[in-house]
């Protein structure tokens, strides 16, 4: 290749990748951890959660939700840690109708997570990909997803690694709570609410649940 070519080539380069870096909306959550979205997300709230989203023109959909639990319960034991991860994976799946790919524990910087891929229908049958990484902090589950159509699963692997890796925490390690040493029990009340929590989930095309199904799934879960 000719050295004018190369490096006319190489400049280009870096010009997109300046480009799209500058792209990127740095979206600082909670003042305590902070995630990239590819541009900046929209935002909705209530009483249970907050979330950021943001769908793409090839139909896929970053998504970043906070899971609002009592703040009048007790802090989880270490023990317990997976406890509150089996019923909010056992809620994902139940919501989405979802089959599980794979399931993995996680730790970044010094934090305790789950991470989970899973396939359901969506959008009149269309078989979809959804990654999640979720985080028990301060008696909140925080949790970034990212959806894609299954047949594009390998074309946007990197993006969802790249947004994924993208998360940072902002705050020292000894200002966030996940567990303690020891609980006196109450993780009953616990697990219902992350899973009551669940029904604002996150789902292309908004989100809709019901609610007597999900009472009734969380009633045969703690029995």
């Amino acid at each position: 290749m000719n050295l004018k070519v190369f490096i006319s080539t190489l400049l280009l380069f870096f010009a997109t990748y300046s480009v799209l870096a500058q792209n990127k909306y740095n979206q600082k959550i909670d003042g305590i951890m902070s995630i990239d979205f590819p541009s900046k997300p929209l935002s909705v709230e209530n009483t249970y959660e907050s979330e950021y989203y943001l769908d793409t023109k090839e139909y896929n959909r970053y998504d970043f939700l906070i899971v609002k639990l009592d703040s009048t319960l007790g802090t989880p034991t270490l023990a317990n840690l997976d406890i509150v991860y089996k019923g909010f994976i056992d809620g994902v799946l139940n919501k989405f109708k979802g089959n599980l790919i794979s399931q993995k524990n996680i730790e970044k910087g010094g934090l305790k997570g789950v991470e989970l891929e899973l396939t359901t229908l969506i959008n009149n049958g269309i078989s979809y990909n959804i990654f999640i990484r979720a985080f028990l902090i301060n008696k909140k589950i925080y949790n970034a997803s990212f959806c894609c159509m299954t047949v594009n699963k390998i074309r946007f692997i990197s993006d969802k690694d790249n947004y994924f890796n993208s998360f940072k925490i902002l705050v020292p390690e000894n200002t966030i709570i996940q567990y303690k040493l020891d609980s006196k029990g109450g993780f009953k009340n616990l697990l219902f609410l992350i899973t009551q929590a669940l029904i604002g989930f996150f789902l292309l095309g908004g989100i809709a649940y019901a609610f007597s199904k999900l009472v009734k799934w969380v009633i045969n879960l703690l029995k």
